[in-house]
Parts: structure tokens; sequence; C-alpha cells
């Protein structure tokens, strides 16, 4: 009976963790990335136009600074999405 109760808390442990694991996938997650290649303000458009492409949402821009803040859901798209498509643009994560 004993062995019986140790298994199905395990399996409980189990499952609240796997639940957890996929809330937070859902959540909207923050970066902050120094980026190469962004020289101007017309850079700066043309990064937030790339991100927003995808549904990313600039919090924070900064040509001067060579920095970007924003937010995405991993749920729609993933960050390896996100670098690919600035390398695409001819940016690059320097941090």
């Amino acid at each position: 009976m004993r062995k019986l109760a140790i298994v199905a808390l395990i399996i409980c442990a189990a499952v609240a963790l796997i639940s957890l694991t996929a809330c937070r996938q859902n959540e909207p997650q923050t970066r902050e990335w120094n980026l190469s290649g962004m020289n101007c303000v017309a850079c700066e458009r043309e990064v937030r136009s790339i991100l927003e492409e995808l549904g990313v949402t600039v919090t924070n821009l900064s040509a001067q600074n060579d920095n970007v803040q924003f937010e995405f859901n991993p749920r729609d798209v993933s960050e390896e999405e996100i670098i690919q498509a600035l390398a695409d643009g001819g940016y690059h994560i320097v941090n």
C-alpha cells in the first residue's frame, strides 16, 4: 500500500511539472540584445519591422546603443526564428 502511495505521489509531481512547463511556454518572454549592423534610424525601423512581422513586441530600440528590447510568445515564434530573421536582415547578436 505504501509503494502505491509513493507511485501516485510521483505521478502527481510529474503531471504538475509537465503542466508548469507547458504554462511557461505560453508566457511572454522578454529579451534584451545588443545587435551589430544597427547604425542609424533607418536600421532601427528595419529591425522593428523584422520583429513586428514575427509578432514580436519591441519595447525599446536604440541604434545609438546598438540595443533592442522586446517581448515574444514562444508559442507563436521561437527565439531561433527571431535570430534567423535578424541575421537575414544583416543584424547579429553580439552579447
